[in-house]
């Protein structure tokens, strides 16, 4: 080989290395680029700007309607129903006449008892003066002490037999009384459970009559509820069935439970309602709201909002585009919010969807604001 040749192979073997060497620091520039590419990366995240607003914590149940006053009467005598007087919806007043039973028998036993307390009385009488002769004899020793003694018992006995003859006349009268079934109060008749003729003995069910005038529901509520809740407090009250009007009903909290339920840690809330117009039935489904407390110009946040590391809570605040971790001071619960006491303040940017993929310095990029801010 002449060299000429050799020369001009070195030169084609050394611009060989040279591109070899071009291309792989191009490679390495593009790979470069992607790493630089991905660190940089941004994580689209959801957001909210913080401002003072009202926050109002409201109790919502759903109960049913009862009525104040719901008894099923008994018959206290026995005997055969002579006539009802009453049918099924009918309103009564306290005294009126439910049920009548046949009262002949007890008439005659009243007579009777009247008659035996009658000479019950004629045998005291008879028996004192008796002993008011034997008391002014003993006096001048006429009797004897012995027959001092029997006067005195036979008035004693006599005076026993009286009291019995009363109470066997008293209660002669009450079951004179009783053959007459009353209403024990204003209300209504929700069931006659007797046909006339039916005979009864004591015990047996005649009627069941509710008080539609005052109605009341129970609701459960926790402890931290309760303690915000007053007797006499306000609730409203709307049916959940279809309504075409759309009544809302008001109740007055009458009466706040001292122990909580065993299985569920509630405590009962008794409502009274007062359904004088007779607008509503027990039996009645109700949703019942009360507010139990507001707080005015507060920064509050969802609580989906606030992640938790170690028992401490965080947010994550952006500005500049860059999400930073921030720990926040949290208060009450309110629904679904949390009373925000340090931390954040009225006017920062947090981070409410996407949060989870988030560490501090993430860049982020902000696809949309709250649905609200939107607007």
């Amino acid at each position: 080989m002449s060299t000429g040749t050799k020369i001009l192979s070195a030169v084609f073997i050394i611009l060989a290395v040279i591109g070899t060497i071009t291309y792989m620091n191009r490679n390495q520039e593009t790979d470069t680029t992607l790493v630089r590419e991905v660190v940089t990366e941004s994580f689209p995240v959801r957001v909210t700007k913080i401002a003072p607003k009202k926050v109002v914590q409201q109790l919502n149940r759903i109960a049913t309607i009862e009525a104040g006053k719901d008894v099923t009467l008994n018959a206290e005598v026995s005997g055969r129903i002579k006539k009802i007087h009453l049918s099924l919806g009918d309103t009564c007043k306290k005294g009126d006449v439910l049920v009548s039973l046949e009262k002949e028998t007890y008439q005659i036993a009243v007579m009777s008892a009247k008659a035996t307390l009658s000479q019950a009385e004629v045998t005291l009488n008879q028996a004192q003066k008796t002993l008011d002769r034997t008391a002014q004899l003993r006096k001048s020793d006429v009797v004897s002490a012995h027959d001092a003694d029997v006067a005195t018992t036979a008035v004693e006995s006599a005076r026993s037999a009286v009291e019995q003859a009363r109470a066997g006349h008293r209660l002669a009268l009450r079951n004179l009384k009783e053959t007459k079934i009353t209403c024990p109060f204003n209300g209504r008749v929700a069931q006659m459970l007797v046909e006339t003729g039916q005979s009864l003995g004591p015990g047996t069910s005649v009627a069941r009559i509710v008080d539609t005038d005052m109605l009341e529901l129970t609701i459960a509520v926790s402890s931290t509820q309760l303690s915000r809740m007053t007797e006499g407090q306000k609730v409203l009250l709307t049916p959940t069935a279809f309504s075409q009007n759309n009544t809302t009903y008001e109740g007055t909290v009458a009466h706040l439970g001292v122990a909580a339920d065993a299985n569920t840690g509630l405590y009962p809330v008794e409502v009274s309602i007062d359904n004088t117009n007779g607008s509503l039935r027990p039996g009645m489904v109700m949703r019942a709201s009360s507010e139990l407390g507001s707080w005015d110009s507060v920064l509050a946040i969802n609580a989906d909002i606030v992640l938790d590391k170690e028992g401490e809570p965080y947010v994550f605040v952006v500005k500049n585009n860059t999400a930073r971790q921030r720990s926040v001071q949290t208060g009450e619960r309110v629904g679904d919010e949390l009373l925000i006491q340090d931390g954040i303040k009225a006017g920062e940017t947090v981070v409410v969807s996407g949060q989870d993929a988030l560490v501090d310095g993430s860049k982020v990029s902000i696809i949309a604001k709250t649905p609200q801010e939107a607007q």
